[in-house]
């Protein structure tokens, strides 16, 4: 089979489930709502600017969380290859930047003191003290155990869902003329 062949389902709605966003914008879906509680409103806008695919290659949202906090996701294949995925967090306890998972910045206050915490600079995403993004291999790890165990996996099919149910609002938002839809 050609290599066109094989990869023409890629970038298609009705084999791929989209583009940018399905693929590899999901998984800081997953993070965001993980680490911020359901989103209830987005506003968005998707294009295709680079690749010549039927999905998007790029995708912008507003998300709105039930805490009220904002956010916004952007994901993209367009652009120049190479920069790390970039996760900022800010609110009134400070400021973490994680860059592929990895800790690059902090700024917290602890509750104990006014003052910032110190973060240890080889502290990573997945350092003990902080929660473990080692990716797929923890999870399915957790997988395989929770079918020996008969258990729920830490992350089972209804986490899965809320990032499929936000992804396609996201979709819905950049389809209609105000640009927003409820998730």
């Amino acid at each position: 089979m050609k290599a066109s062949s094989a990869s023409r389902w890629r970038g298609t709605f009705a084999l791929d489930g989209g583009g940018a966003l399905i693929n590899q914008g999901i998984h800081t879906v997953d993070l965001l709502l993980w680490l911020l509680g359901d989103v209830v409103r987005v506003q968005a806008r998707t294009g295709t600017l680079l690749h010549k695919i039927e999905a998007e290659d790029t995708a912008a949202a507003i998300l709105e969380f039930s805490s009220g906090a904002l956010g916004i996701l952007h994901a993209t294949t367009a652009a120049y290859p190479g920069y790390p995925r970039r996760v900022e967090i800010s609110g009134t306890e400070g400021t973490v930047i994680l860059e592929h998972d990895r800790i690059v910045a902090a700024n917290l206050r602890t509750r104990a003191a006014a003052e910032p915490a110190a973060l240890d600079e080889n502290q990573s995403a997945s350092s003990a003290a902080v929660t473990d993004f080692r990716g797929h291999q923890a999870v399915l790890e957790d997988f395989l155990q929770a079918i020996q165990q008969n258990r729920v996996p830490a992350c089972d099919g209804l986490e899965g869902r809320r990032s499929i149910a936000l992804v396609e609002a996201i979709y819905r938002a950049a389809k209609t003329p105000d640009r927003v839809a409820t998730v």
